[in-house]
Parts: structure tokens; sequence; C-alpha cells
């Protein structure tokens, strides 16, 4: 026989749960956009029509157009050395695969955003990396489309990044 536990936040129904919130998470909503593709929209987007598997109920939603759009975020370091960065973001029907990178150094596999309705993507490890200038550069960049995606298809959003002791 197995036991299962469930927190409050489980054991409320959807709407009366109060909104999730990963601990000692950096909001992607709230943080710096360094760079992105010209005419690409970058904003928050409140999430708690969907359910609240998002951290803060929110997002960065990417209203990328293209295979090769990006947006960048500067994501402090929590302190020197190297960190396992850990990604939340989401998917949905008209969402693109996307290729991240941290300072520059690609990651594998291709994230696939398509979910045929919003829905959390759990955590996405990004792998160890080492800041540069107290920083860490998180690019994602649209290389495809799920041929299931439906209406934009290179729309992202990204939740939250943990930093952990690797």
């Amino acid at each position: 026989t197995e036991i299962y536990t469930l927190s409050l936040h489980d054991a409320l129904p959807i709407s009366q749960r109060p909104p999730l919130k990963l601990e000692g998470a950096i909001e992607c909503e709230s943080s710096v956009v360094t760079a992105r593709s010209a005419g690409v929209a970058a904003e928050s987007q409140g999430l708690s029509g969907f359910g609240n598997g998002w951290s803060g109920d929110a997002h960065l939603f990417v209203r990328a157009t293209k295979v090769g759009d990006f947006v960048e975020l500067g994501i402090p370091a929590t302190g020197p050395g190297m960190k396992r960065i850990l990604l939340h973001a989401t998917k949905a029907k008209d969402y693109g695969q996307l290729r991240f990178s941290v300072n520059g150094k690609a990651i594998d596999p291709v994230f696939d955003g398509y979910a045929p309705q919003p829905t959390p993507s759990g955590r996405i490890d990004l792998g160890v990396h080492e800041p540069r200038e107290g920083l860490f550069i998180l690019r994602a960049e649209v290389v495809g489309a799920n041929p299931a995606s439906t209406d934009a298809k290179y729309y992202f959003g990204l939740d939250a990044l943990l930093l952990e002791k690797p």
C-alpha cells in the first residue's frame, strides 16, 4: 500500500488555490530582457485563468513570429561559482520549439513548447554554468514548430528559474 500526502495547495480545488511560488525562484516576467529580435514583444502575462501551476501566476510571454526570433534575459547569479540552472516554462497550442543557451553555450535537446492547452512545462535542466560578470545570460530562440501547433505557432512563455549548487 502506498501512502500519498497532498499539500494544502494540491488538496484545494484549482479556483481556491493560492498562487504557486517556487521557493528561491527568479521570476522570468520580472527579469531584465537584455536583447531580443526586432519587433518581438515580451511582456508579463497573468496565468491565473489557466490554473495555478505557474510560479507567481504569471510568465514572460514572448510573441515571436518566425524561426530565429529570440529573447535574452540577464539573470543575476546568487553567489560566486558554478550553478545548475533549472527553467520552468509554458507549453500551449501556439508555442514553438526552442533552443536554449546559457552564456552562449547551446543546450540540448530542443524544447518543444507545444501542448493542446496551456500547461506548465515542469523543470527543464539547462546544466551547470559559471556566471559572467555576475550574470547568466539565458537565450531562448525559436528553431521550429511542432506540426500540431496552430495559429501563431512560434510564441513562447518563460516562467521561472532556479539556481542550485551543482
